[in-house]
């Protein structure tokens, strides 16, 4: 018995993706306002999530090309 319909874990595609995105640009923040001393890599990490977001958008405005 198969109740998912085609999801994985029964939830929207992307929730996964988004709530993992939304902990590391979190931990960026945090660290970021209790004035710690934040790691290059983490730093790095929180903007590539960021782009990588972006660009998704981006791509799914344009539509898909005609060929």
């Amino acid at each position: 018995m198969n109740n998912n319909n085609g999801t994985p874990l029964w939830m929207p595609k992307g929730t996964i993706r988004a709530i993992l995105a939304l902990m590391v640009v979190g931990t960026v923040c945090y660290t970021f306002l209790k004035q710690v001393d934040v790691p290059e890599r983490l730093i790095d990490l929180g903007l590539l999530v960021l782009g990588a977001y972006f660009v998704q958008k981006v791509i799914a405005a344009m539509g898909k090309p005609e060929v």
